[in-house]
């Protein structure tokens, strides 16, 4: 069991690697930001450091008011018919719920009236140009929008500057009241948009947005991160669920300090249905916000890490290995990979990283063809430069080195298997010799998902498990064997 749980643990690894590398842990409490590998915006060398005056974890009992405004009549009632309502927002189950609900009379306000109760939240305090803003939201199922965004006021403002920016990073509606809407996809996609408008000098004025369907159906279908790195003033990088989605360069430059808005309201586009669109429960008129999280750059230290993000193993000999290795460092250092065997390190190759994390290749050139066997080591160091010091270090034991294709453990006579696809989608085919053969898949945890009797040729059907990263292990009499493969 000592290959398959080593394996899961390195399956893991990568799996959360592939979620991003920076899933180190910032100055704050809470964990960075998580991006799938390869969409992480922010600049080598730096760390994500959380400003918690404009974060919410959402986990007491009531709104926080240090933090949030619970509407704000002086400066917005709401879009007619929906009236902003302190009562619509409440703390649930570590979310905070906006939850819309129909007038039990109708209300004038302004000589406007109003027949729903609508929901404003907004931050006590601002955010600023460099900085990352996300949430995680759970859309309401009416004709009722759910939102986050974020926007200035223009009476703090002075001269050129007394103008108005909005930030809109998702708006949408759980039901399309009109079938002729121009915004069809409203209710199933993450739409986003900037907006210059009530200049005094000679700025430019306009929108400029996008938006993506969302792989999941529905707005109210799921949770899903929405999230915005306010890159500089002419850049607006835009992420759904970690994965950069767009860039935005607004009409003219965004460089007033915004508020962040938690907001359900009715669009003129999107009409009241007849029945006044609140027949659903709780659950459905309800927008649910897990957390709200801002972040800005900082240049502190993180946890320095290394790791093989892909190492030979069930490999014929060779006199050449290459790697593909994971790497966090504050500053420049040596990464340093090493083949033992015996308890001694028979060859080693190094490489020079410059400060900040990415993936490295390294190539190990050895004398001699490497001779079969299940007795050798890869260890990965990472080093100050010039060094002989690990300042972290990885080890995968047991490495395998095949004669050809015959994969064999434990020295009986050689069985041939082979597995494929990888990535999988739905099935995985596996091969083996006649006989008897127990093939287990397990999950990243180490908990077995498929469990399968098989003879010769088969195909194990993984078409119900989430993606991600498994171990499939071959087992008989005669032999045992685990392959890593991909869940698309």
């Amino acid at each position: 069991m000592n290959d398959i749980k080593y394996s899961i643990m390195k399956s893991k690894k990568m799996y959360f690697l592939w979620m991003g590398l920076c899933l180190i842990f910032s100055y704050s409490t809470y964990a960075q930001p998580e991006f799938v590998k390869g969409n992480d915006p922010k600049p080598l060398g730096t760390s994500w450091e959380m400003r918690t005056d404009v974060s919410d974890e959402f986990e007491g009992e009531t709104l926080d008011l240090a933090k949030w405004k619970n509407t704000d009549p002086k400066r917005w009632i709401g879009r007619a018919p929906g009236l902003f309502k302190e009562n619509t927002v409440s703390i649930n189950n570590g979310n905070m719920c906006i939850t819309n609900y129909l007038l039990e009379k109708e209300e004038v306000v302004n000589g406007q009236t109003f027949t729903h109760g609508c929901g404003h939240v907004i931050s006590q305090n601002s955010v600023k140009v460099g900085e990352y803003i996300e949430c995680r939201m759970k859309a309401n199922k009416t004709f009722l929008s759910s939102t986050f965004w974020l926007i200035n006021y223009r009476n703090e403002q002075e001269g050129c500057d007394r103008r108005v920016t909005e930030l809109d990073i998702q708006e949408c509606v759980g039901q399309l009241t009109d079938p002729k809407s121009w915004n069809d996809n409203f209710d199933q996609s993450m739409h986003s948009n900037t907006h210059s408008r009530n200049v005094t000098c000679d700025t430019p004025t306009g929108s400029i947005g996008n938006n993506v369907e969302l792989s999941s159906g529905k707005v109210y279908d799921d949770f899903h991160v929405y999230g915005a790195w306010w890159k500089s003033e002419n850049e607006i990088l835009f992420f759904l669920d970690g994965i950069y989605q767009y860039t935005v360069t607004p009409a003219a430059p965004f460089s007033i300090d915004l508020y962040i808005k938690l907001v359900t309201e009715t669009y003129d586009w999107n009409p009241t249905p007849e029945d006044g669109g609140m027949t659903g429960n709780w659950e459905d008129r309800t927008t649910r916000y897990d957390w709200v999280r801002t972040w800005k750059l900082s240049n502190k230290n993180v946890e320095e890490t290394v790791g093989f993000n892909e190492a030979p193993n069930n490999v014929p000999p060779a006199k050449s290995f290459a790697f593909k290795i994971d790497y966090v460092a504050n500053e420049k250092r040596d990464v340093v990979v090493e083949l033992w065997s015996a308890g001694k390190v028979l060859q080693k190759a190094s490489k020079t990283v410059e400060k900040g994390f990415g993936t490295t290749s390294i190539t190990l050139e050895l004398d001699e063809m490497l001779p079969p066997g299940n007795n050798y080591t890869w260890k990965v160091n990472l080093r100050p430069v010039g060094e002989e010091t690990n300042i972290y270090d990885e080890v995968i034991e047991n490495v395998i080195i095949t004669s050809g294709p015959v994969l064999s453990i434990d020295g009986s006579e050689g069985v041939k298997v082979a597995v494929f696809p990888n990535p999988a989608e739905n099935t995985v085919t596996v091969e083996v010799p006649k006989g008897k053969y127990e093939v287990d898949i397990y999950n990243v945890k180490g908990q077995k998902v498929v469990h399968k009797t098989i003879k010769n040729k088969s195909k194990i059907d993984v078409s119900t498990l989430k993606s991600g990263a498994y171990i499939l292990k071959i087992q008989s009499t005669q032999m045992s064997h685990s392959f890593n493969f991909i869940k698309k």
